[in-house]
């Protein structure tokens, strides 16, 4: 695959991912804010919509002047550069916790669904860990739906939602809501579970409007210096943003003209179709509830792959993480957050713990991204002599100095209103950031145990280089690799194979005379012991009389083309490859044949 396609899978990933999270946070801000609202009143509604929208201008204000001022600086080498390398550690695992929070969220928002339609009762925390699981597996196995799939899911839940606010609004206009709507909606709150951990304080109500501000944050995330393969430029993300906060703001609305209570488990839009369309309305919108808590967490699990990639370029990863065919990242990566995503829902089955958590790492990231912007600003003025950049790194630094401290409030916030969500983030927050210091510090150790100290070591020339070409029978792939070693004119060649079968052995012998082949072929082991130890020995051998030879190991390899081709070709490496690997002085050489079409027929 080439750089322009992957580029633009990529930004299709992040694409839809950022288009999930959207209509994630339009489902469920409204309802966090019923569920810490201190009272179903005007002001508790006011307070969110404030919070709301200023948080957003700040972020997006932050952001935008931040892609502007260097719009091909990833934030992980920003923070590296100018706070330092364990600090971009913490930023790169607070990305990884705030998509396994998005996760957590998405599945319970379809549980949620699930249950209006289903009683669950006793079993919710069960199914919210199960399905967090299970939405890891398509990722896991490398089987992600398409995008246009999760477009198409995400969109049909869209269009029910806006159905549903669209109608209410003309209703509102048509003389207000009937007493059957309003009765019809007291009953199906009235039905609901209360939320037994509120009410909370208006500071905690403010919190829950700095949600879709986390979204902005991760959505415009700079992780990449390769603009194409960013989620979309800022005027596109400040659109979704639009889109979230109208949808948001109407459905708050609503929760106060439909006199909805506080302190409750139901989500409003629910509630909603349920008093404007009765039962059909209400099993469309679980539905539709269903699908984009499932895309969500779908599109977050299948995000990551492109984070790991991203780390092991900024190389807080092993590089070898960032090769596009090694499904090895892709699980460890999946299957981590996984297991951190199904440890959050089963700690905190409350639907408000992982959203304040949510906010906590997002604005973690926003926090250290604005002092690194803030901190070069600074190193600007120490360096530069030009008038006009020393002028624009000053007001650089005031502005996102001011927006750092504003992040620091919303953290020092979040801390004091509810401890728990602090200390349940940061500790979240460390096992991603324990594993990366630990990838870290071991590549570092490696590379300085290999940094060559003494330039006139391992030098010398080898005195003879000998070949082995290992054949279990005389097909195409074993005269390839015969040829291959042939034209390599090495000091000797032999061919060896292990005595497994006398009868087979016996065809081996004849087929090879009958070849008249300029190589000796050489039988090792017998029937009741030959294994791979034999071969070890014999290459082994070879060096004992001058340690200065070398050892050249020719290993056929049949590589298929055919995609059926695949279920009956040995994928896993030969153990004797493993076993030599081992010895000093040996130089392994894999010979690729492939396996095309017409060799089929």
């Amino acid at each position: 695959m080439g750089i322009p396609q992957k580029a633009a899978r990529f930004a299709a990933s992040r694409r839809v991912s950022a288009f999930s999270a959207v209509v994630l946070v339009v489902f469920l801000a409204p309802q966090l804010a019923l569920r810490v609202m201190p009272s179903a009143g005007v002001t508790s509604h006011l307070v969110v919509m404030a919070a709301l929208v200023g948080s957003s201008l700040l972020v997006f204000f932050a952001l935008a002047w931040q892609e502007r001022i260097l719009p091909r600086s990833s934030n992980p080498r920003l923070v590296a550069t100018y706070i330092g390398e364990r600090t971009s550690v913490v930023l790169s695992s607070a990305r990884f916790v705030s998509y396994a929070l998005i996760v957590v969220m998405g599945a319970g928002l379809a549980v949620g669904g699930l249950s209006a339609l289903i009683d669950l009762s006793g079993y919710g925390r069960i199914v919210l860990v199960a399905t967090v699981i299970v939405l890891a597996f398509p990722g896991i196995f490398g089987s992600r739906p398409p995008s246009l799939v999760l477009y198409l899911g995400a969109g049909f839940s869209v269009l029910a939602l806006a159905v549903l606010l669209i109608y209410g609004l003309i209703a509102e206009v048509s003389g207000g809501f009937s007493e059957e709507t309003l009765a019809a909606t007291r009953e199906y709150m009235a039905n609901t579970a209360q939320y037994e951990a509120g009410p909370f304080s208006l500071h905690a109500v403010a919190l829950v409007g700095l949600l879709p501000s986390g979204m902005l944050i991760l959505a415009i995330d700079r992780r990449s210096v390769r603009s194409e393969e960013r989620a979309g430029n800022i005027r596109m993300q400040g659109w979704r943003a639009v889109f979230a906060f109208v949808a948001i703001l109407i459905t708050l609305y609503f929760e106060s003209s439909l006199q909805m209570s506080a302190n409750t488990r139901a989500l409003p839009v629910l509630a909603m179709a349920y008093g404007l369309f009765g039962s059909a309305g209400h099993s469309v919108l679980s539905i539709a509830a269903i699908i984009a808590g499932m895309g969500a967490a779908v599109a977050a699990y299948g995000t990551l792959p492109r984070l790991v990639h991203d780390l092991s370029v900024d190389r807080i990863l092993p590089r070898h993480f960032a090769t596009e065919n090694s499904p090895r990242p892709r699980v460890l990566a999946v299957s981590i957050t996984a297991g951190l995503a199904a440890l959050v829902a089963a700690v905190t089955y409350a639907s408000q713990s992982p959203a304040m958590m949510f906010v906590f790492t997002t604005f973690a990231i926003f926090t250290l991204s604005c002092a690194a912007m803030g901190f070069r600003g600074s190193s600007i003025l120490k360096e530069s002599v030009s008038k006009e950049e020393r002028a624009r790194a000053r007001v650089s630094r005031w502005i996102f100095g001011l927006c750092a401290l504003c992040g620091v409030g919303v953290l020092v916030g979040i801390a004091w209103i509810r401890t728990g969500w602090a200390a349940t983030a940061i500790v979240t927050l460390l096992i991603p950031a324990a594993l990366l210091i630990f990838f870290r510090r071991g590549r570092v150790r490696v590379v300085r145990q290999l940094a060559a100290t003494d330039l006139t070591a391992g030098r010398t020339l080898p005195t003879r280089v000998h070949g082995v070409v290992l054949v279990s029978a005389l097909d195409l792939p074993t005269l390839r690799a015969v040829s291959f070693a042939r034209a390599a004119r090495l000091s000797s060649l032999t061919a060896v194979t292990l005595d497994f079968d006398p009868r087979a052995t016996n065809d081996l012998r004849q087929d090879w005379r009958a070849a008249a082949l300029p190589v000796e072929l050489t039988v090792l082991g017998t029937p009741e012991g030959a294994g791979p130890q034999n071969i070890v020995d014999y290459v082994r051998s070879l060096r004992q009389t001058q340690r200065a030879d070398i050892v050249m190991v020719y290993i056929p390899r049949l590589v298929p083309t055919g995609v059926w081709q695949r279920f009956f070709v040995r994928h896993s490496e030969p153990r004797i490859m493993s076993d030599l690997r081992l010895q000093d002085g040996v130089v392994i050489a894999e010979v690729p044949y492939q396996l095309q079409p017409q060799d089929e027929e």
